[in-house]
C-alpha cells in the first residue's frame, strides 16, 4: 500500500512543479515598490562623486553602491550592461523586505537597448578570492541576484590549505532565506556556488543560471558547481551545468580524485534532518560532461532533467548520517544519454591511488526509505562497465520504490538490484528494456531478494535467443518465470533518437548534430532577456519521449 500512495503523491507533485506558478520561464523580477531606492554603478565613472540614484550620477565601484543599501528595504543596486569590475561584492549582510519585496542586485540597460544582455561581470581576484560571500551570524533573507557574471579570473585550480579556500562565485556561510540566482554565470571557480553547514539555509532558489567548468586539481575530494549543506528547500530549475568538476584544458595529474568531484553534492550529514539538505526540487536542468556524478545524499525530487555524456549520472542517497532510516526520492520523466568512462587511471593496479574507470552508469538509489522512479528514458551507453538503473544494499539500503514506465534502450546494463535483504517493497511495473548485447535486462544479486520485488508489465530483450535475459543470483531466468512481465520486443516508434538528432530538427548541418554543440549553442543563447527556448531541457526530454511513443510533457 505504501508504494501506491508514493506513487500518487510524487504524481501529483510532478503535475504541480509543472503547471506552478515558481517555473524559471516566467522568473521576472517584481516591480520595484514605492519606496525602493534604485542604486546605478558604472565601471567606465571617473569615480565614486556622483550619488548613484541616476545613471548619470552613477557610482562606479561596487563598494561604494553597496554602502547606499538599506538592509529591510526592497533597494536595487544596478551594475551597468556590459561593464567589467576587479573588485567583489565583499560580506553582503543586507536583506530585502519579505519574500514579495526583495532586495536586488542586477544589471541596468541604456534607453532603447535591444538583443540579448551583456551581462555585467564582476571578475573575482585570487586563489581564494568570492565574488560575493555572506558570513558571519546575521541573517540575510529575500535577496535576489539576477543577470551578474562571475568569474574567476586567476583561479587555476589548486586551492590554498583546504579546500575551503578554493575560490567561489558566491558563498553563503550566514543563515539565509529567500535568496533567489537567476540568469546569472558562475565560470572558473573551485565551486560556483557554495552553501554550508549550519546554521540553516531556507529556501535558496537556482534559475537559469549558466554553471559553466568550475573545478579543482590535486589531492581534494570536491570540486563542484554547487555544494550543498544545510540546503533545506534547495530548488534548482532549468539552468546549465557543464563540466562539473573538471576542466579538460586544465587536468588533474590526480586522476582518481575526480569520482569525488561532481555538478552538484547535496549533502546529509551536517547536522539534524531539519538543517540538512532535505527537500530539494532539481527541475529541468541540463547537465553535460561532469567528472562523476551529481549526488542527492539527502534525497531529492529531480523532474525533466537531461544528463549528457556523464559517467556516472545522478545519485540519490548514499550516505547515513543523520538519516540512517533512508532519504526519499522521486526521479520523472529524465533522460540519460551518451555514457561514458571516467578519465583513466595514471597509477598502475595495486596503487592506493588506482581506480577503475570505467563506468557508464545511468542512475543510482542507495539508502532510500521510499520513493517513485517513472518513465525516464536510459539511452546510447559509451561506457565499459555499464549499470542502468541501480538499487544498492550498501547503508540502508533501498525500500519501498515504485519503478514505472521507465525505459533503457542501446545502455548495455537494464535495472539491478545488489544485496540479499527480504522485504524490500521494489516494484517493477511497464518498464521496457532493450539491450544491444547479451547482458541481463534485469538482475538480482541473490534469490533472497525475490520476496521483496514484484510487479507486471515488464517487457524485456537482449541478444540471448532463449528469451532468458533475467538474471537471480548466478541462473538466468526471465520476466514470466518471476511473474514480472515478458520476453519480447518493445517495438519502440523511433529509438534511435539522439541530442545530434535534435540538432538535425533545429536545422543544424551534420557536423553541428552533437550534444556538445547543443549546450555551446544552449549557453550562447542564454541570456537575460533573450533564453532561447530551443535548448531547454524540456525540449529535448520531449523529442526523447516523442521516439519512444511517450507524451510530452509540461513546456
Amino acid at each position: 500500500m505504501k508504494n501506491y500512495i508514493v506513487t500518487a503523491f510524487a504524481f501529483v507533485l510532478s503535475a504541480l512543479i509543472f503547471a506552478g506558478n515558481a517555473k524559471a520561464g516566467d522568473f521576472d523580477l517584481p516591480t520595484p515598490s514605492s519606496d525602493s531606492r534604485i542604486v546605478y554603478v558604472n565601471n567606465l565613472m571617473p569615480n565614486d562623486n556622483g550619488n548613484g540614484l541616476t545613471p548619470a550620477t552613477a557610482k562606479r565601484t561596487l563598494a561604494a553602491a553597496k554602502n547606499l543599501m538599506r538592509s529591510g528595504y526592497p533597494d536595487r543596486m544596478l551594475l551597468k550592461e556590459g561593464g567589467v569590475w576587479y573588485e567583489s561584492f565583499g560580506n553582503w549582510t543586507l536583506s530585502g523586505r519579505k519574500k514579495a519585496e526583495p532586495m536586488v542586485i542586477s544589471y541596468y540597460r541604456d534607453p532603447g537597448a535591444t538583443g540579448g544582455v551583456t551581462r555585467p561581470r564582476i571578475n573575482v581576484p585570487g586563489q581564494t578570492g568570492t565574488g560575493l560571500g555572506m558570513w558571519g551570524n546575521t541573517a540575510v533573507k529575500h535577496l535576489t541576484i539576477y543577470g551578474l557574471d562571475f568569474y574567476g579570473q586567476n583561479w587555476a585550480g589548486v586551492p590554498g590549505a583546504q579546500y575551503g579556500d578554493a575560490a567561489a562565485g558566491i558563498a553563503i556561510h550566514a543563515p539565509t532565506e529567500n535568496i533567489n540566482i537567476a540568469y546569472s554565470v558562475f565560470r572558473n571557480f573551485g565551486t560556483g556556488l557554495v552553501l554550508t553547514n549550519t546554521p540553516v539555509k531556507k529556501s535558496t532558489g537556482v534559475f537559469r543560471n549558466i554553471f559553466d567548468t568550475n573545478y579543482i586539481i590535486g589531492n581534494y575530494t570536491a570540486g563542484a558547481h554547487i555544494y550543498a549543506q544545510s540546503c533545506a528547500g534547495f530548488r534548482a530549475e532549468e539552468n546549465i551545468f557543464r563540466r562539473g568538476g573538471w576542466n579538460p584544458a586544465n587536468l588533474d595529474s590526480e586522476t582518481f580524485y575526480y569520482i569525488f568531484r561532481r555538478a552538484f553534492y547535496g549533502q546529509s550529514d551536517a547536522g539534524s534532518a531539519g538543517t540538512n539538505c532535505n527537500g530539494i526540487k532539481w527541475i529541468k536542468n541540463i547537465h553535460f560532461d561532469g567528472a562523476s556524478n551529481d549526488q542527492f545524499r539527502a534525497g531529492a525530487v529531480a523532474i525533466g532533467n537531461a544528463w549528457i555524456k556523464y559517467a556516472m549520472g545522478p545519485l540519490f542517497g548514499g550516505g547515513v548520517t543523520p538519516q540512517g532510516g533512508g532519504v526519499h526520492a522521486t526521479a520523472m520523466y529524465n533522460i540519460i544519454t551518451e555514457g561514458r568512462d571516467m578519465l583513466p587511471s595514471n597509477y598502475p593496479v595495486g596503487h592506493p591511488n588506482y581506480h577503475d574507470h570505467r563506468r557508464g552508469w545511468g542512475m543510482s538509489l542507495d539508502n532510500v526509505s521510499d520513493g517513485v522512479v517513472r518513465e525516464n528514458i536510459l539511452t546510447i551507453n559509451n561506457g565499459t562497465l555499464p549499470s542502468g538503473i541501480h538499487a544498492s544494499e550498501a547503508n540502508s539500503g533501498v525500500r519501498n520504490v515504485s519503478f514505472i514506465g521507465n525505459i533503457i534502450h542501446n545502455w548495455k546494463a537494464g535495472f539491478s538490484v545488489n544485496g540479499n535483504q527480504t522485504n524490500l517493497g521494489l516494484q517493477y511495473l511497464n518498464n521496457k528494456v532493450k539491450l544491444n548485447d547479451a547482458a541481463p535486462t534485469f538482475r538480482f544479486q541473490n534469490q533472497t531478494l525475490m520476496s521483496g520485488i514484484s510487479g507486471s508489465g515488464n517487457i524485456a530483450m537482449n541478444t540471448q535467443s532463449n528469451g532468458n535475459n533475467v538474471q537471480v543470483g548466478n541462473n538466468m531466468t526471465n520476466l514470466s518465470a518471476l511473474g514480472l512481465g515478458q520476453t519480447g520486443n518493445p517495438n519502440f516508434s523511433n529509438p534511435n533518437v539522439s541530442v545530434g538528432g535534435y540538432m538535425a530538427t533545429l536545422g543544424y548541418t551534420a557536423t553541428n548534430q552533437n550534444s556538445d554543440k547543443f549546450v555551446d549553442e544552449a549557453i550562447a543563447n542564454s541570456k537575460p532577456e533573450s533564453w532561447d527556448d530551443r535548448f531547454l531541457a524540456i525540449k529535448l526530454v520531449n523529442y526523447f519521449r516523442g521516439g519512444f511513443g511517450l507524451p510530452p510533457r509540461g513546456q
